[in-house]
């Protein structure tokens, strides 16, 4: 009975030790998978610069703001839309606290669910290109997915990427792509272009 006794303590204690180590890897994949999106800057989420005058991320409360404004920020650019087309409460509160903070504010609406439009991909870029506009701020509600597919077109056209070394920027970013999976189709005529 106690060598029963000791063998079941033994495969226990081997099983505990196993589960610990399948909860410390786990733990690890996740921290892994997310520390790409954690962001540069703790006031503003998913905050990152993409190039000398230019920087992405989502949606920034007042704080965010007046942050964007120490940063020296010219200009916020906000793609986030609702469903409609329409410009939200939070971001009607934005325009407010960006004009307060003495900011320049540019709303380039983009549904959050339909995949973006060449004119609303080019409408963003030109004015995220204006140098009048720079150092520019570009962000839609999580700083993802209307702005991945935005940086995305840029890094094809400025950077010379090629469309999968941009795609995999904004899933690094945390673009919904097993949900969203065609708006890397979005990124076609920027593939294109860039090839002329």
């Amino acid at each position: 009975m106690s060598k029963l006794f000791r063998l079941r303590k033994s495969t226990s204690g081997r099983n505990a030790i196993a589960s610990a180590f399948v909860a410390l890897i786990i733990a690890l994949f996740f921290a892994a998978t997310f520390s790409a999106l954690a962001s540069e800057n703790p006031i503003i989420p998913n905050f990152a610069k993409v190039a000398d005058g230019v920087y992405r991320g989502g949606r920034p409360r007042k704080a965010g703001v007046y942050e964007l404004k120490r940063l020296g920020i010219k200009t916020i650019i906000n793609l986030d839309a609702d469903t409609a087309m329409q410009e939200t409460d939070d971001a009607r509160d934005e325009r407010q606290w960006a004009t307060e903070a003495g900011i320049k504010y540019i709303y380039v609406p983009m549904s959050p669910v339909s995949t973006p439009t060449t004119e609303s991909i080019d409408a963003a870029l030109r004015q995220m290109l204006d140098p009048a506009n720079q150092p520019v701020f570009v962000h839609c509600y999580r700083g993802s997915d209307r702005t991945g597919t935005v940086i995305a077109a840029y890094r094809i056209t400025d950077d010379g990427w090629d469309i999968e070394r941009a795609y995999e920027e904004m899933k690094q970013y945390g673009h919904a792509y097993k949900v969203l999976h065609n708006w890397k189709e979005a990124l076609l005529p920027f593939a294109e272009r860039a090839k002329r």
